[in-house]
């Protein structure tokens, strides 16, 4: 696998609807070498199922129990693969452009 320019974190709980959209807000990226890790805190819905749908790019799950957003998002730390992690939460729906952006930002 090749290692992605931006890993995208996303800490959630319970809002697996919420998520799916901003999941399906992510195939219409503009810049494709990214990956997302959905850092779920305890969620008893159908998040796990949601985050392992099929996407086109790589989606990275991973469960813990509740401990809070900020036990979740070092939890989407360690798992993230790029050196650049963008947090997005689990109800954005994401522009086309906003991993482009973000890495000509870090340029």
């Amino acid at each position: 696998m090749v290692k992605p320019n931006i890993s995208i974190v996303i800490p959630t709980f319970n809002r697996a609807k919420e998520l799916q959209i901003t999941l399906t807000s992510l195939k219409k990226q503009t810049e494709l070498s990214f990956e997302v890790v959905v850092a779920d805190d305890g969620s008893t819905d159908d998040t796990a199922k949601i985050a392992c749908a099929g996407y086109p790019f790589p989606v990275q799950y991973a469960f813990q129990e509740n401990q809070g957003r900020a036990a979740a998002r070092n939890m989407g730390i360690e798992k993230a693969q790029a050196e650049i992690i963008l947090f997005i939460d689990d109800h954005i729906v994401c522009h086309k452009d906003l991993v482009k952006q973000h890495l000509e930002t870090h340029k």
